[in-house]
């Protein structure tokens, strides 16, 4: 008979860290591992080399806290009650960070964007279970900047993530690390903004295959 899962609060011996990275609007049609002649996605080609691959998967909601909660909690929206942005995420679905953190691992989230900040409103009841969810935004004002109120780049959140890690890798880690850069507007940085300045969007998914590509070093650095 297969093994029954351990109780709540048991950890197994040697459990794995698990790492999940989410990224933001990147098209299926600009991944080189789904067939894209581009070349915008090396990093992730490289990964996706050594990996599982699931050539067909289908969004539960064109809208980020939707499909973060299907994927936090395994159910459908129905399930899990979050329909909009600013939609409760409730205590009774079952919640990937909580499962973890009752199995003893350390649970981190670092997000890029201000749609996924409880404390904003947009993304309530999703700091549930983590010890440590990094968001921190605010509001922007007329005039102000995107990055540094409502948004940061990849790479500041990837940095985030691994000084974060530095710091829990006594016994096993669910960090989430979401990237947001392949979102309008397509304002990728340099030196990117200059090699696609003709295609600001490929540009912004070169960036964010870059950013995966310095996560994946730094989990590495890290014995993971």
């Amino acid at each position: 008979a297969p093994a029954a899962d351990p109780p709540t609060g048991v950890a197994a011996a040697n459990p794995p860290s698990v790492i999940l990275i989410t990224i933001d609007t990147v098209r299926a049609d600009r991944m080189g591992f789904l067939g894209s002649t581009r070349g915008l996605t090396p990093q992730l080609d490289a990964l996706a080399s050594q990996s599982i691959l699931f050539e067909r998967a289908y969004s539960q909601a064109p809208l980020t806290p939707v499909s973060h909660a299907t994927i936090l909690t395994g159910t459908y929206p129905r399930f899990h009650g979050v329909r909009d942005f600013g939609t409760r995420l409730p205590d009774s679905p079952p919640y990937l960070p909580a499962i973890f953190r009752a199995r003893g691992y350390h649970t981190g989230a670092f997000v890029s964007s201000i749609i996924l900040d409880p404390k904003n409103g947009f993304a309530p009841g999703f700091e549930r279970g983590f010890d440590t969810y990094d968001a921190g935004f605010h509001r922007g004002k007329r005039g102000e900047a995107r990055l540094g109120s409502i948004q940061r780049r990849g790479e500041e959140t990837v940095t985030r993530a691994l000084a974060w890690l530095q710091k829990n890798r006594q016994g096993p880690v669910f960090l989430w690390v979401h990237i947001w850069d392949a979102h309008d507007p397509y304002d990728p940085p340099a030196p990117f903004a200059q090699r696609f300045a003709s295609a600001p969007y490929d540009g912004c998914v070169a960036y964010v295959d870059a950013t995966v590509g310095k996560l994946l070093a730094g989990l590495r650095s890290a014995g993971i």
